[in-house]
């Protein structure tokens, strides 16, 4: 089975008032998650935003699909030691395959177990 990729919103951070406006998003916590069969990895960050511009919107009418465009564009800067999202990727597959076959494992001799 393929693992499949989500991106999350866990928070965000927001001031009451901000130049005018009211709850501005400042920063974003973010989710990227892989699943494959039981297994999950994730990689979580926060990324802070830009001060609201002309095309402010709304809190309460806020998407969570542009939340997390938002929040790839911070991440995603293009700049030499920014992640992409192969980075990110390949981290999660790293996650599950070590989830299914770790190389270390927790272990106590037989003769120890009561």
């Amino acid at each position: 089975m393929a693992i499949t990729y989500t991106w999350n919103v866990d928070s965000m951070d927001v001031a009451k008032s901000d130049n005018g406006k009211t709850d501005v998003i400042k920063s974003v916590h973010w989710r990227y998650i892989g699943r494959e069969e039981e297994f999950v990895a994730s990689v979580y960050g926060q990324v802070m935003l830009d001060d609201p511009s002309d095309d402010f919107v709304d809190f309460q009418a806020v998407q969570v699909d542009k939340v997390i465009e938002w929040t790839k564009a911070k991440i995603f800067t293009g700049e030499d030691e920014a992640p992409t999202e192969d980075t990110l990727t390949a981290a999660l597959e790293a996650q599950i395959q070590n989830q299914k076959a770790p190389a270390i494992v927790s272990k106590m001799p037989d003769a120890w177990v009561t």
